[in-house]
């Protein structure tokens, strides 16, 4: 169970962590040119 529940607890934070980091990708792509970046950036992430 304990192991369970660390390796659910990992999964979850590097979900987050890739979800914050693409936020942050799309946020600076989008500030940077009117955001013709973030379509791109968005849909590679995703795939």
């Amino acid at each position: 169970m304990a192991a369970g529940a660390v390796g659910t607890a990992t999964v979850v934070g590097v979900a987050t962590a890739v979800g914050v980091a693409t936020l942050a990708v799309v946020a600076a792509n989008d500030s940077g040119d009117g955001g013709s970046h973030n379509t791109s950036t968005t849909t590679s992430t995703t795939r």
